[in-house]
């Protein structure tokens, strides 16, 4: 059966009659089959997701009903019955998965017309109107919007393939697709970039330059930012009509006094000289300036240095609309007349204003404008139009939109990253600041590197807000770190100085003075909001908040900046700032609408990646929101809500496996196993996960988990999850030195993987590889060549680093170093990922070493063992102990006998063994006869005791780097520690 989604959903049989069900239920119907295309479905539970808001409770009947409907149109053959649901019989087809590898391959192809090819064979397989056309939104929202981006990400990368070419008909056609890409989203920045870049291209500055305008005109108005550096270089290269974008790659006049400016600041100003800086700057050259930003961002602190930096005979006027009563245009006159010293001016009109400031050369400062914006427009513009050397500089939370008007985005002050080392994290601005408010508080304040990493903690918990930090430095008390801590996580609470003004006495004043003036809808979807814990796509503000016209409300709360902007490698997305958050989240609890709010959340993400395997996207996916998955599994659990909790969980564990996170893998997944809310399948899959993480760290409770879960996918013939089930099974016997075994686990992964629609081929063929490097070393190359042929073409950097990993074990098994060195080689310029996973990090490190490069390896190892945390005596840390000890031995260096012997004892005790190029049988010898070294002789009471000792040991002879990663697993199996 042939399956289009790509706009309508159409069914077409192996004949090629067209078959589409007519009915809004069967196309519902069909549509959950084919998203679930993997796996067999329970009748409950296609009768809750399909017919979920039927006002009669309804029985599994109508579901079968409704199944044979469909068998009588496609055949009786095209849906199979299983002890656990229904679901479609292979072969499946769907176009979507075409679109994808076809995209792929578009994206890996070097030769350009080639990929040109595949990009356009991608783009025809869709067809006007919206992916899964004619069914319920509800049924298939997360796949719209996941669908619709990705075909807009390949539109994008298309039309950057055409440029590249340099050729006018190309250039043409990408300045065509990029004008495709901004009618559907005007917010897409690459696409505006890539206009420009095309029109410049064809000799057209005039429209290069207008495209430049469109994209900071459309962006200040629906977000109330500037555009981003790339466009502002490519709009100077274009005014400076730069060749390379033509080839592919005063005084005051008044004696009146004016009035007095605000007092100078008794702080230093902290973090914000860049910023400074531009103002500056922006004052001088235009004469409309708009500093935006969000409440207690510190934008009255920046101009209120502004005018204490200014020469001492500048006109200068400031007027604080905060403290007025401004009912009209006629008030703000009268204000800024007293304030320029132009006299009372109660009943003139503005123009009469415009007239007694004349041509003076002055800079009026009008600050918090966002409560006054209408009377500011009626006012502000006349003046500017009326005196034309009058400088204005507004600080607003939103922007006036004046002809003319420059929009400068106030943002908090940078946090350090996680991981970030001590002197990262002082040099950090909002850490600069805590310190500096930290030491008028208390002059003995010690920053230390730990007490400074805390710190770091500490901004980021309320996003670097200055304000927060003000507060949060004067609520430290006598010990400052444990009441940071405290109060950061409670920042509504956070008090100031009385001396303040009112709205910033606390922060949770600041936070509700930005919501006073706001409109009910507005502040119904800010709320809605509040249940993100990390940065959000507009899709997945739509669905959480449930509200008809979301986009728009979202554009204009952005304007406000209610809603901060997060441009990255991603594109432009949105979040809630900490403070902002709680505030929402308290209003949802008040209101009784948080626990809808987050079933709603939860649910898109749940619905992102259902029973998909794993990829690049999903890995990408879940990273980028990792806060948010974390939060639904959370929510999930705690509501009880059976329907999502497995596809969190999976999805969850595919990024713990992938980049080691045992601790968290084994906590969450614990907790979701012993909720007793998965139905078998569900609990199957989650027991499989466990074991794929804990493979090397628990071996009897990840074998226990394995066996139970085959029984079940067994049963239910689920050929997909039977391949990690045996991939696994084959890497715990290879581990314990039952190669044989391991050989026939890996040829029945093989088998099943042939089976299945998406490819698990190179996986699976890579671990059988390994296997036969052991047992059947003639086997081998060939399994190797074939293995790594498919992971080249699968497109997948997962697939492609986790084959490479098992097939350098292969090799270096087989006794082919070189081979080894140049596969590990050919990873690392094929995969496109800035960091390599811990477990490539290993095998760089056994290759340098073979190579003769032992401080190389020696660091390689060493960094490794930085992230070892609390599983310092399992199979994998033994793996790198032996690994270190051996590169230690070959500088003469104490620690290495002692390490390589420890390694030893320790792997005799888990009862696993190495690959015996490894620990060859000479050097084990060796270490048997001589003790060697006081480590080994030792011999601690426990293993973790050992393990701990052998860590310490490590660190000690290679001091480890801040920030590292730890040898992974995947759930596709990999070699790990042999």
């Amino acid at each position: 059966m042939r399956f289009r989604v790509l706009g309508p959903l159409t069914v077409t049989s192996p004949g090629g009659t067209d078959v589409t069900p007519r009915g809004r239920r069967s196309l519902d119907l069909t549509a959950v089959l084919v998203q679930r295309r993997r796996e067999a479905v329970s009748a409950p539970t296609l009768l809750d997701l399909v017919w979920p808001d039927h006002p009669v409770a309804l029985e599994p009947a109508v579901v079968h009903t409704a199944v044979a409907r469909l068998r009588r149109s496609w055949g009786p053959d095209a849906i199979e019955s299983t002890p656990l649901g229904y679901r479609l019989a292979p072969p499946v087809s769907v176009d979507e998965d075409t679109f994808a590898d076809l995209v792929q391959r578009a994206r890996d192809d070097a030769e350009a017309r080639s990929a040109l090819t595949s990009y356009d064979d991608a783009m025809a397989l869709w067809r006007h109107g919206v992916p899964y056309g004619g069914v319920t939104d509800e049924v298939v929202a997360a796949d719209r919007h996941r669908l619709s981006r990705q075909r807009d990400d390949a539109r994008q990368a298309l039309a950057a393939a055409l440029l590249a070419t340099g050729t006018a008909s190309d250039t043409e056609r990408a300045l065509a697709e990029a004008r495709t890409l901004l009618a559907d989203d005007p917010l897409r920045e690459q696409a505006h970039e890539l206009m420009i870049a095309a029109c410049a291209r064809l000799g057209r500055q005039a429209e290069a330059l207008a495209a430049y305008d469109s994209l900071r005109h459309t962006l200040r108005e629906e977000l109330g930012i500037d555009p981003g550096p790339t466009a502002v270089e490519l709009h100077a290269r274009v005014l400076a009509q730069d060749p390379g974008l033509l080839r592919p790659s005063g005084a005051p006049t008044s004696a009146t006094p004016r009035r007095a400016l605000p007092p100078v600041p008794l702080t230093g100003l902290v973090g914000r000289e860049v910023e400074l800086d531009e103002l500056r700057l922006a004052v001088r050259a235009r004469r409309m300036v708009t500093l935006c930003g969000p409440g207690g961002v510190g934008k009255t602190r920046l101009v209120v240095e502004l005018l204490h930096s200014q020469p001492a005979d500048a006109d200068l006027g400031y007027l604080d609309l905060g403290g007025l009563e401004v009912a009209d245009p006629a008030d703000l006159a009268d204000a800024i007349a007293r304030t320029l010293g132009v006299g009372p001016r109660r009943d003139a009109a503005v123009g009469d204003l415009a007239a007694a400031i004349g041509d003076r050369s002055a800079l009026l400062v009008v600050d918090e404008a966002e409560r006054q914006v209408a009377v500011c427009r009626a006012v502000l513009s006349p003046l500017l139009h009326g005196c034309p050397r009058l400088h204005v500089l507004v600080a607003s939370r939103e922007p006036l939109d004046l002809t003319g008007e420059q929009q400068i985005a106030l943002r908090p002050l940078a946090v350090p990253p996680a991981g970030a080392t001590a002197e990262a994290v002082r040099a950090s601005p909002a850490v600069r600041l805590l310190l500096a408010r930290l030491r008028d508080r208390a002059g003995t304040w010690v920053d230390d590197d730990e007490a400074t990493r805390r710190l770091g903690a500490v901004a980021r918990k309320v996003d670097g807000l200055p304000l927060a930090l003000e507060l949060l430095a004067r609520a430290a008390g006598a010990t400052p770190l444990a009441d940071l801590a405290d109060a950061a996580a409670h920042p509504l609470s956070l008090a100031g100085e009385p001396d303040r003004p009112e709205r910033q006495r606390t922060l949770g004043d600041t936070v509700a003075y930005s919501l006073a003036s706001l409109p009910a809808p507005h502040r119904e979807v800010l709320e809605s909001l509040g249940v993100f814990a990390g940065p959000f796509e507009v899709a997945a503000a739509c669905a959480v908040s449930g509200h008809g016209d979301v986009r728009s409300l979202l554009h204009e709360l952005a304007r406000r900046s209610l809603v901060d902007i997060v441009r990255d490698q991603r594109g432009l997305r949105m979040r809630l700032l900490t403070p902002m958050r709680e505030l929402a989240l308290d209003a949802l609890r008040a209101r009784g609408s948080l626990a809808d709010r987050r079933a709603r959340h939860r649910r898109w993400y749940a619905a992102r990646w259902r029973d998909a395997p794993r990829s690049d996207a999903l890995l990408l996916d879940v990273r980028d929101h990792y806060a948010d998955y974390v939060l639904a599994l959370r929510t999930a659990l705690d509501d009880r809500d059976a329907g999502v909790l497995a596809d969190l969980a999976v999805a969850l564990a595919r990024v713990w496996a992938f980049a080691d996170q045992p601790a968290h893998a084994r906590r969450w997944l614990g907790r979701v196993l012993d909720s007793g809310l998965l139905g078998e399948i569900g609990t199957a899959r989650v027991r499989v996960m466990r074991a794929v993480v804990l493979l090397y760290r628990d071996a009897d409770a990840a074998r226990a988990d394995l066996d139970a879960a085959a029984s079940v996918l067994e049963a239910a013939d689920d050929a997909p999850w039977l391949v990690t089930v045996h991939s696994n099974r084959a890497l715990q016997r290879l581990d314990r030195g039952a190669a044989a075994e391991a050989q026939e686990f890996a040829r029945a992964a093989v088998a099943l993987a042939e089976r299945c629609a998406e490819s698990r081929l190179p996986d699976s063929l890579g671990l059988l590889a390994l296997t036969q490097s052991v047992s059947a070393p003639a086997q081998a190359a060939a399994t190797i060549d074939r293995a790594w042929s498919l992971a080249c073409a699968s497109g997948s950097t997962a697939t492609l680093e986790a084959v490479a990993n098992n097939l350098f074990y292969a090799h270096m098994q087989l006794g082919h170093t070189e081979q080894a060195r140049q596969l590990l080689a050919e990873t690392a310029a094929r995969a496109r990922a800035h960091q390599p996973p811990p477990f490539l990090v290993l095998d760089r490190a056994w290759s340098a070493l073979y190579d003769g490069r032992p401080d190389e390896a020696a660091r390689g190892f060493g960094a490794l063992v930085a992230g070892a945390g609390d599983d310092a005596a399992d199979t994998l840390a033994a793996e790198i102990y032996l690994g270190l000890g051996r590169a230690l031995l070959e500088v003469g260096h104490p620690a290495g006998s002692s390490l390589v012997a420890g390694a030893a004892q320790l792997l005799e005790r888990l009862g696993s063994s190495l690959l015996p190029w490894q620990l060859p049988a000479d050097l084990a010898g060796d270490l048997a006869g001589d003790q060697a070294g006081d480590l080994a002789a030792t011999s601690p009471e426990s293993t973790p005791e050992l393990g701990a000792r052998l860590a310490a040991v490590a660190r000690a002879a290679v001091p480890p780097p801040v920030a590292s990663g730890r040898v992974t697993g995947s759930d596709h199996g990999h070699a790990g520690g042999g």
